[in-house]
């Protein structure tokens, strides 16, 4: 599998892991794996079974929370996409998984990159930090380790300005799709509450739910969870123009 720098953070170089023909692929997907930001599960392709549809997979590792506490891996979902744009001269889609499905979203809602995409594919994503935190804070002692304080306030007001929940851009056209599970422990109502936020400012986004179905979607619901992703990805544009119009000019060598 292809290994591509695509930025430094500081600390360590962060690469895209590539499986697929970046050129000839219906579609192509950036995807960031979920973990907690404890680590970016390099290794871990959860939706490797899209290459046998033509879609091509990009892996993205980001910075753990170890080395930088938020908001220094939304910056690394922006610069991901923006490189893969260049880089494989087209726009694409953004996905992850749990708080990789946060970094997706980031993405999407940032003016930075936006031309860069064609659409959000969001699986059992963290949108509603403060409700998720209401919820479960007691029993995951994550939260802290994110945002850099253990202070209740000062967390509460962090996890309340990194969640998506209040950084909704009703200028956002591009479709976006959630996949949840009704029994997961990051409470399906968190996926609610944005989807009626999204629908009420106009914007196109869709929440499938998986009864009996917890936290990891991809793996626990394929019969029906796949077909409907590749219906989704189907409805991509497939012709993309050249991003040279649109992207700074970058050194990808």
């Amino acid at each position: 599998m292809p290994l591509i720098k695509y930025k430094n953070n500081g600390r360590t170089d962060l690469h895209l892991h590539i499986a697929g023909d970046l050129s000839h692929a219906r579609q192509v997907i950036l995807y960031f794996n979920g973990g907690f930001w404890k680590h970016s599960l390099a290794d871990h392709l959860d939706m490797a079974w899209l290459l046998s549809h033509d879609i091509a997979l990009t892996h993205a590792e980001y910075s753990t929370c170890d080395q930088y506490v938020l908001p220094q891996q939304f910056l690394d979902a922006q610069d991901a996409v923006r490189f893969l744009a260049q880089y494989a001269q087209r726009k694409i889609i953004v996905s992850g998984h749990s708080s990789g499905g946060l970094l997706a979203v980031s993405a999407l809602f940032s003016p930075a990159v936006r031309d860069c995409l064609l659409s959000g594919l969001l699986l059992a994503p963290e949108l509603d930090l403060e409700g998720e935190y209401a919820d479960i804070g007691d029993r995951w002692n994550w939260f802290p380790s994110i945002v850099g304080t253990a202070d209740p306030t000062l967390l509460l007001e962090k996890l309340h300005g990194f969640s998506p929940l209040h950084n909704i851009d009703s200028s956002l056209h591009l479709p976006i799709e959630i996949h949840h599970g009704v029994d997961d422990d990051l409470p399906i109502a968190c996926s609610r509450r944005y989807l009626q936020r999204c629908l009420s400012a106009g914007m196109d986004v869709r929440l499938h739910e998986y009864a009996g179905v917890g936290h990891m979607v991809q793996f626990d619901a394929p019969t029906e969870f796949q077909p409907r992703v590749l219906a989704f990805l189907k409805g991509m544009p497939v012709h993309i123009s050249p991003m040279r119009s649109i992207l700074p000019t970058q050194d990808i060598s």
